[in-house]
């Protein structure tokens, strides 16, 4: 019987840089991503016979010299060929989009992301012609670059305060997930990711779409009325707050629903409005930020609901809260943030 042989699966990632505060690199499940310069310096201690040999010259300068990127990724691979390409490139996939959680609240919304194994460049042009005398009478063209997710100490530091680096944890100790149910582990990380890409998506419509479709995987089944239960469930992690009266944040959610149906149900995105998107971009942040900060008591989607029961009961019977966590938080984004600047917290703690 033939010894199975490991391969390496390596790839460029674009608009990604580690820097030395995180020892130029991060690993995230399989996938290790890491600065390009240590990864020949080190090679040896990642590829038995290192990268600097005679079979790997010829492709060194095309692949790695040549290329703009600053990261590569790799993961191992057992087998005899790499046959399940498609699930490797998968797997770097799933890490960037876990990585791009972190995008929010850390930089501003008007800075424009696209973590990928593919180099983009993004710019729009136009001209315009008097129909009359055929004189071009305006043209213009817009570059609109796409910016680096730069992992240096500010990154670290800020992220230190949500929950990157607990989601990430999760992550990696899959098949046997820490602290909660296996079911909920993968039904988090699965919200994590798809929440990561929509970070990444100009297309602010569309990444509120997906945003709500996050939130009904956090806080509904199937057997839900969810125009009931998205917004009760939502007030039990952030009915505390002053913006939750303040703002009528209760009927709000139960519009941004609406909106979700007539995407759905009859294709119309034209009543979603930038706000919207922004509203449950927050809201889902800061449920996932409470429920990771809090494993033994949202262990499950149960404990979740149950959660939310036990709240509405103690309202509708006028007792005193004995259900909250004490340590819940909340973050609201009021100005446009930049990696420098201090955020602002609405960080009111449960007395």
């Amino acid at each position: 019987m033939l010894e199975e042989e490991n391969h390496i699966f390596i790839t460029p990632i674009y608009n990604l840089e580690i820097t030395k505060d995180l020892n130029y690199e991060i690993k995230i499940g399989r996938v290790t991503f890491i600065d390009k310069t240590k990864l020949f310096k080190n090679s040896k201690k990642y590829f038995k016979k290192g990268l600097i040999n005679e079979n790997f010259l010829g492709l060194k300068k095309e692949f790695f010299d040549d290329s703009k990127a600053t990261t590569f990724a790799f993961l191992i691979n057992k087998g005899h060929s790499i046959e399940n390409e498609n699930e490797l490139k998968q797997n770097i996939q799933d890490a960037l989009d876990i990585l791009a959680f972190s995008i929010f609240p850390y930089h501003s919304d008007s800075d424009n992301f696209n973590l990928s194994t593919i180099e983009h460049k993004a710019h729009s042009k136009y001209f315009t012609v008097n129909q009359d005398v055929g004189d071009i009478s305006s043209h213009l063209k817009i570059e609109t670059g796409v910016k680096k997710l730069n992992l240096n100490s500010e990154w670290e530091s800020f992220n230190k305060q949500f929950v990157i680096f607990e989601l990430i944890k999760i992550f990696n100790s899959f098949p046997q997930p820490k602290y909660f149910n296996k079911k909920w582990a993968n039904n988090l990380i699965q919200v994590v990711k798809m929440i990561g890409k929509a970070n990444q998506n100009s297309d602010f419509k569309n990444a509120f779409l997906t945003n709500m479709i996050a939130l009904e995987m956090l806080l509904t089944t199937k057997n839900d009325n969810y125009s009931k239960s998205l917004p009760e469930r939502v007030e039990a992690f952030i009915g505390w707050t002053l913006n939750w009266q303040r703002d009528n944040l209760y009927q709000k959610v139960i519009e941004l629903y609406k909106k979700r149906c007539e995407i759905v149900h009859e294709g119309n995105f034209n009543n979603v409005l930038i706000d919207d998107y922004l509203l449950i971009r927050e809201l889902n942040f800061n449920i996932i930020w409470n429920i990771v900060k809090h494993p033994k008591d949202f262990c499950s989607k149960e404990n979740v609901i149950e959660f939310s029961e036990k709240l509405k009961a103690e309202k509708l019977l006028g007792l005193k809260n004995k259900v909250k966590p004490k340590s819940l938080r909340f973050m609201t984004q009021t100005t446009e943030i930049l990696p420098t600047e201090s955020i602002k917290f609405s960080n009111h703690l449960i007395k």
